[in-house]
């Protein structure tokens, strides 16, 4: 069947996984990581999965029913390979 994901209702358009979503009566937390395999570099062009460092976001949003809202983004950043990149890095919209 083709259910609605919480990931699609949490955050529409944009590719994340939903690893975890906690419920309290104070607060709403959610575990979210990309669900991209690669990205293009800015610098080359060329997509590339080589995951340089793995690093964590939080953001804080809205509450919704009174309970506060925490959103954990576990981020990733990614090398080229490319020596001849202007970019060693792989900035990403939301590097997740």
């Amino acid at each position: 069947m083709g259910g609605v994901q919480i990931a699609d209702l949490l955050l529409p358009g944009i590719a994340v996984e939903v690893g975890q979503l906690v419920l309290t009566d104070a607060e709403v937390r959610v575990a979210v990581r990309s669900g991209a395999v690669s990205a293009a570099c800015s610098g080359c062009g060329r997509r590339s999965s080589r995951v340089h460092c793995y690093y964590q976001r939080t953001l804080a949003d809205r509450p919704v029913a009174g309970r506060r809202v925490r959103i954990g983004l576990r981020a990733r950043r990614l090398v080229s390979g490319m020596s001849t990149a202007p970019v060693g890095h792989l900035p990403s919209t939301y590097r997740l």
